[in-house]
């Protein structure tokens, strides 16, 4: 698997290496995972998230952050993927992750992990975009298309989906109009703002519905 992984990097890079005194204890807890294997040779495209390189960011696990960090977000089986200082990739144990950040073109995304319940529509690695009275994050998730031809097992498509919570409910947002009427005990007023400031909502664009949702819990 070694040579796997070398072969697909070339020479070895000069990537963020731990400490002597991190290698006793927080490796053990940051390593905690199994060695990942490409599943995917077959599938048109790649199941990740921004990019197929590894991304500057940090993990926290059971409370703890590491920071340095290289990461690969597997966004079809909403895994994590690290690249140990050994150019190992590891998948990281999902139970004990809390979260992590990923650095792509500039931009700080911050992701959580929802548990599985009853009272939310969603679960795993969620990007937290907005959290204050309200708050907005997104899913991404990839499929595959099995539809097509040309010696291949499919293609993979990108789905990304808007949830807001709002007096404690989460409810996912498939168009503005939806999400307006969400905001409707302050409609006239997030309205005005929306059209003073020339705001374009749109799924492909989350930061736009965080920027009225900002401006909502601003008004008394």
């Amino acid at each position: 698997m070694l040579f796997e992984v070398s072969a697909l990097f070339g020479e070895k890079p000069a990537y963020p290496c731990f400490s002597i005194e991190q290698d006793s204890i927080e490796r053990q807890i940051l390593y905690n995972g199994r060695v990942w294997r490409n599943l995917y040779l077959r599938i048109e495209g790649d199941p990740y998230l921004f990019s197929t390189d590894f991304l500057p960011g940090t993990v926290t696990i059971d409370g703890k952050t590491f920071e340095n960090i290289l990461i690969r977000y597997d966004i079809y089986n909403d895994q994590i993927l690290i690249l140990t200082d050994k150019i190992i990739i590891l998948q990281l144990n999902k139970e004990m992750v809390d979260g992590f950040t990923i650095k792509s073109a500039e931009v700080n995304y911050r992701f959580k992990k929802i548990d599985k319940n009853d009272q939310s529509p969603v679960s795993g690695y969620v990007n937290v975009v907005y959290d204050k009275a309200t708050s907005l994050f997104v899913k991404y998730k990839k499929e595959i298309d099995t539809s097509g031809s040309d010696n291949l097992f499919g293609v993979f498509y990108l789905i990304r989906k808007i949830y807001v919570t709002k007096d404690g409910s989460v409810q996912q947002i498939s168009s503005r109009k939806q999400f307006l009427k969400l905001l409707q005990d302050k409609k006239q007023q997030v309205k005005n703002y929306i059209k003073g400031n020339k705001i374009k909502v749109s799924k492909l664009n989350p930061w736009s519905f965080a920027t009225i949702l900002e401006f909502y819990d601003s008004v008394k």
